[in-house]
């Protein structure tokens, strides 16, 4: 009866051996000891990728007397520990932590850079912070947060880092079509949305004899997905005079689109950096500053946003100036899917003014002879070889036309 017992009893345990054996091996984690992150594997995705495990690595900081212990879950599914060859964990001085920025825990990725290099990415708090941040990158939660999260990029292979503390922005100013005046602001992260910027700036209108106005203040708050009509009453000027309404001449496949987004996110071309940066850099060359070249700013997780500040047609101007000192004055936006509301003075901001430089708005009314070219195309079109015996003719009306009103006038004065 015993020996019975005894053989259900190690039959019953082998079966759940077997049983059970899969579940064990899942739970089973596989530690690896490195003296040296160099001999970690390579990974195969990029910071976009940073919560996917499967492509990159969380890295794990313990924080420790003299410096962090520093763990990685490769996407190989093993745990790489950093280690001295008996296997006691080495303590590293991290790389831009120090008194005023103190690390974000297992806020770390092991990720691949543009030139195949390693990189580790980890995130910082500035310790004066009002509000801490109890969350990381690995986090799919939407919370608020009060400040710029500084973040370092380091190159463990060659011991160079990025440690970027500020939000960096680049606003320049364009005058836009019919004088609806925006600025395009280029940010150094990839946001996700841009939600709100309010800014503040001067501006003065050329006078038609020469000269300017004296500078006046203006100042707008932006939303995403605000959609407005930028333009006032002296944009239908061109619209009158050119009769669209009533014709189709071949200039009114030209008339402009009054209304858009306020906020508009943009995929600059080649030509459109290269024009952007150097207006920015003579900017620079005039505040006595070190210019740039489209690869110090345009880089791989940068990001810009066109931002509509108002209309400056008016039809006693020929032109309008907004001056360089535009003044960031609020901004709020998604990054990785977090809301940022960042204190003004984590933003380096750097703003260039300009003139407007649309001729067929100069002046009180516009060129008149193109209107009459396009009235003759038209009448071209409609008419064939009799468009020149009718536009003699209709001049001949106008002329006589005024010459009537003008004899009215002179009646009634005399």
């Amino acid at each position: 009866m015993k020996k019975l017992i005894s053989l259900i009893a190690t039959f019953t345990i082998t079966v759940m051996i077997v049983i059970l054996s899969p579940t064990l091996q899942a739970n089973n984690v596989t530690y690896s000891y490195i003296t040296d992150l160099n001999q970690l594997p390579a990974v195969n995705g990029d910071l976009t990728e940073a919560t996917n495990r499967n492509k990159t690595g969380k890295v794990t900081f313990g924080e420790k007397y003299n410096g962090y212990t520093i763990v990685i879950e490769h996407p190989n599914g093993a745990t790489y520990i950093l280690a001295s060859s008996n296997k006691i964990p080495i303590e590293l001085q991290l790389p831009g932590v120090n008194a005023d920025n103190k690390l974000i825990l297992e806020s770390g990725v092991l990720f691949k850079g543009e030139n195949g290099e390693q990189l580790i990415y980890y995130e910082l708090q500035r310790a004066a912070s009002s509000r801490p941040i109890d969350t990381n990158i690995f986090n799919d939660e939407d919370i608020e947060i009060n400040g710029f999260r500084p973040y370092v990029i380091w190159n463990f292979t060659t011991g160079v880092y990025d440690l970027t503390d500020k939000l960096t922005a680049y606003a320049v100013h364009y005058a836009g079509t019919d004088r609806r005046a925006f600025v395009d602001i280029l940010f150094n992260i990839d946001m996700d949305q841009l939600l709100m910027i309010e800014l503040k700036w001067q501006y003065r209108y050329k006078n038609v004899l020469g000269g300017y106005t004296g500078w006046r203040t203006d100042q707008t708050k932006r939303y995403a997905d605000e959609d407005v009509n930028a333009t006032n009453f002296w944009h239908e000027y061109k619209k009158l005079l050119k009769l669209d309404y009533l014709f189709k001449f071949k200039s009114s496949v030209n008339m402009e689109r009054f209304s858009q987004q306020t906020i508009q996110e943009l995929n600059p071309t080649t030509n459109y950096k290269y024009n952007y940066t150097s207006k920015l850099n003579d900017y620079l060359n005039r505040i006595n500053k070190p210019t740039v070249s489209p690869n110090d700013i345009f880089i791989s997780n940068s990001s810009m946003w066109r931002v509509y500040l108002n209309t400056y047609s008016a039809g006693l101007y020929t032109g309008y100036e907004i001056s360089d000192d535009i003044v960031l004055l609020d901004l709020m936006y998604i990054y990785k899917g977090e809301y940022f509301h960042p204190q003004i003075e984590d933003v380096e901001w750097i703003a260039v003014g300009g003139s407007s430089s649309e001729a067929d708005d100069a002046g009180i009314l516009p060129k008149i002879s193109n209107w009459f070219e396009d009235f003759f195309e038209w009448l071209k079109d409609k008419f064939g070889t009799f468009a020149t015996i009718i536009s003699i003719g209709l001049g001949i009306i106008v002329v006589a036309a005024i010459f009537r009103f003008l004899n009215w006038i002179k009646k009634r004065l005399f």
